[in-house]
């Protein structure tokens, strides 16, 4: 990887988030600069605030202040080689995830740009991007929840006066406990540690992240956002309670902290 790509901060499923949960996954990426920013995730970010319909008031608004702001930061850029790069970075990317305000603000800044390595780079991005059209952007919906089944539920067995005797298994004859029970091999993992394992993994991964890139620390509610987004194809049950607990083992262990609503890394 490109020593300049190595601390960008990179959103994946953004496009596949549900509206309702989206702040929670964006709010640590609307406050950082360009340069910090994967391209890939600057074109998705583009692209929900192209879709205002979708998202709640506050959302909306904020990506709209976030797209602004980097539609500056892009026309900040100085005419060479730093410009020409985020122009080739951008053609790696699939045409159709360009989103159209993106199109126009690179074919803004690229029109009043004259520099040797920018205007060839400027235009195979320009050809790149007409291969495709942008694809529509739709979030998925909340799924309704289940409804509770009625008329199916089990009885309590009524009482009879009768004294309910009950049966005990034989106990069993000394010496004869056989060599694989003495020698059984443990029992693997239960579900809930295979869990739990690997939410540690990701809530560590993200809080070191943060350290790696300079920052200190993450508000709770976008740690606890962060790993219920990544669980949503493992453990698409999993709660804000559960990752808490986590949380609150790992900072018994030492290995993150805690200070003012905020989490990072030891």
């Amino acid at each position: 990887m490109d020593q300049h790509r190595k601390h960008r901060i990179a959103v994946g499923r953004l496009r596949k988030t549900q509206a309702d949960q989206l702040s929670i996954v964006i709010e640590d990426v609307l406050r950082r600069p360009l340069g910090q920013i994967d391209p890939g995730t600057l074109a998705d970010l583009f692209a929900l605030a192209d879709v205002p319909e979708q998202l709640s008031t506050s959302d909306a608004r904020s990506l709209g202040a976030f797209r602004d702001q980097m539609v500056r930061e892009m026309g900040d850029l100085p005419d060479g080689p730093v410009l020409a790069r985020f122009f080739v970075e951008l053609a790696e990317l699939d045409p159709r995830r360009a989103p159209a305000p993106l199109r126009a603000a690179v074919r803004d800044i690229a029109a009043a740009r004259r520099h040797e390595e920018v205007v060839p780079v400027a235009e195979r991005l320009a050809l790149h991007w007409a291969q495709a059209e942008p694809e529509d952007l739709v979030l998925p919906r909340p799924e309704p929840a289940a409804p509770v089944a009625r008329g199916n539920a089990v009885k309590p067995a009524q009482k009879t006066g009768r004294i309910r005797q009950e049966v005990l298994p034989p106990a069993p004859r000394p010496g004869k406990a056989k060599d694989k029970d003495v020698d059984a091999a443990p029992a693997p993992p239960s579900v809930d540690q295979r869990r739990e394992e690997w939410i540690r993994e990701g809530l560590l991964e993200q809080l070191q992240r943060v350290k790696n890139d300079g920052g200190s620390s993450l508000k709770e509610s976008v740690v606890v956002g962060g790993a219920r987004h990544r669980a949503r194809d493992a453990y698409p049950n999993l709660s804000d309670d559960d990752v808490l607990t986590v949380l609150r083992k790992l900072k018994r262990e030492g290995r993150v902290r805690f200070s003012a609503g905020r989490w990072s890394a030891a």
